[in-house]
């Protein structure tokens, strides 16, 4: 069983003081939020983001409610979190003071429910999921699409509550928070069978992932969210399963991938500035890029030992089903990677610390 206490976030809140100095800081945030600038969190995307729903979706094999995942969580027990412990946004929800894990929309405990519906925090987000349509086919998950439709669902059900006004209000104040691009890319488009990839220039495919971004963006604006929240794609050519798959374990990173996620960000980035004037919506855009390129490179900057693979099994391709009941390193706290895919918690504690950089005061307003 792990015991988390205040000493533990001392590290990471020191952390947040430093990288922000291009944003807000820790203690503006709180500011903001006690004074019903900011009502709650909602999650929408891929694995970086769900925090167990895919634990229902039965077809898929994109799973992780099982050991070892979660061996670091609270109680040491596996959530369907892809992670040792805590996502990013389970620990700027608790740094913000919502609640200190976010829950799974289709997690109906008494728990969960009491904090779907008071602290106003909920993840709609499937693992395996993507913007293109086809990356969510391949591995049998729900769209974008059915996660706006849950958020809709949940705001009746809120407004059943607490009242339509209130709702409304909720909703409006709260922080929409999308994280979703990988899956495009390494399920989808750089898989030399995809319909996609024979189909679609590199560019023409990008595009699409900017369209379906757009059309969710104004589809949360719509059911009542102006605050939005985007996580840009990370340097995907960097992680072990692709570099793994490309015959390249222990080189560098593939450039392909880094490319097209540098040109997605940056279509992105432009069309969020035609969003905002047409939609009354406010962006905020996070890199994660640089800073997760940054402790790829320099993992001893910031405590890891290991960026090269992941902590679970040999660390090259182990991930979801691959790695049930594998055996991991013995310290996944010193490694970058927990599986062949995804963040350690040590790893999103960083980046949730660069997230507030990304973040105006006018935000919040």
């Amino acid at each position: 069983m792990v015991v988390v206490d205040v000493y533990m976030m001392f590290p990471l809140l020191i952390m947040m003081f430093v990288v922000v100095a291009n944003g807000i800081t820790l203690d503006q945030a709180r500011y903001l939020v006690s004074h019903n600038h900011s009502t709650g969190i909602y999650l929408f995307g891929d694995s970086t983001v769900d925090t167990g729903n895919n634990n229902v979706i039965l077809p898929t094999p994109i799973k992780s409610d099982f050991p070892p995942y979660g061996v670091n969580y609270y109680d040491g027990k596996p959530t369907g979190r892809f992670c040792d412990g805590r996502l990013a946004t389970d620990i700027l929800a608790d740094s913000f003071g919502f609640s200190k894990v976010i829950p799974a929309y289709y997690d109906c405990s008494p728990a969960s429910e009491q904090l779907k519906y008071e602290a106003n925090t909920v993840s709609f987000a499937f693992a395996g999921s993507g913007l293109n349509s086809f990356t969510d086919f391949e591995v049998q998950v729900p769209h974008l699409s059915t996660q706006l439709h849950n958020f809709e669902n949940y705001k009746q059900t809120l407004a059943a509550i607490k009242g339509n006004e209130s709702a409304d209000e909720i909703i409006k104040k709260a922080i929409c928070m999308i994280s979703t691009c990988a899956n495009d890319f390494v399920e989808n488009y750089f898989n030399p069978l995809s319909p996609q990839h024979l189909a679609l220039t590199l560019d023409e495919f990008e595009d699409t992932l900017v369209a379906s971004m757009h059309h969710t963006i104004i589809g949360l604006r719509k059911i009542g969210c102006r605050r939005v929240v985007v996580y840009g794609c990370s340097c995907l050519g960097c992680l072990p399963i692709v570099k793994s798959l490309s015959g390249n374990t222990t080189g560098p990173c593939v450039e392909k991938f880094n490319q097209a996620a540098i040109s997605t960000n940056s279509k992105l980035i432009k069309d969020f500035a035609k969003l905002e004037r047409s939609y009354n919506v406010k962006i905020a855009f996070v890199d994660i890029f640089d800073p997760f390129s940054d402790m790829i490179y320099n993992p001893h900057k910031y405590g890891f030992k290991e960026s090269s693979r992941g902590c679970c099994g040999k660390g090259t391709v182990e991930f979801a089903l691959l790695c049930k009941n594998k055996p991991i390193c013995s310290n996944p706290r010193e490694y970058v990677f927990f599986d062949a895919v995804h963040p350690s918690e040590e790893a999103y504690k960083v980046l949730a610390a660069t997230s507030l950089a990304s973040f105006e005061y006018e935000f919040f307003f």
